[in-house]
């Protein structure tokens, strides 16, 4: 089982590589148990209970509130609340992805979380979560083609 993890964040120890690494020891304890998680200064930031890291058959590593509040987003889902989750977007090219006059296939209602506005993105995947090829997508939009 999972004992402890070092998250690097920010800090890539790898060069011309983007990435987010985290180390994880592992023990052959069959038991779930606590999780230490430790910062990149080696320092424990928090213990995750064994109970709580694991939801839905996936690992989260976070603080013991927020994965309540993950649970809780987690359970309303099951319950078909009025709720809908999405992965958030980080791009340096905003003018390509956002824009509130988008229209397509392959556009979707969005919030633009740093402006707090809502908008419409440029989603470039199938209901089946699969990269859409750039020859099969269309986007009628003045906007998308006077950028690109």
């Amino acid at each position: 089982m999972i004992e402890k993890v070092l998250n690097l964040g920010h800090d890539n120890p790898f060069e011309n590589i983007t990435t987010y690494p985290a180390i994880i020891v592992l023990s052959n304890n069959k038991k779930r148990a606590d999780v230490s998680v430790y910062n990149k200064n080696y320092k424990a930031d928090y213990i995750i209970k064994g109970k709580d890291y694991l939801i839905d058959g996936c690992y989260f590593f976070a603080s013991s509130s927020e994965l309540k509040f993950l649970n809780e987003i987690f359970e309303c889902k099951k319950k078909n609340c009025d709720i809908f989750v999405r992965n958030g977007l980080a791009t340096n090219a905003d003018w390509f992805f956002y824009d509130k006059n988008f229209s397509g296939e392959y556009i979707i209602d969005a919030i633009k979380s740093s402006k707090a506005q809502e908008t419409k993105l440029f989603f470039p995947y199938n209901k089946n979560g699969e990269l859409v090829k750039i020859a099969d997508i269309k986007i009628i939009t003045q906007q998308f083609t006077k950028n690109y």
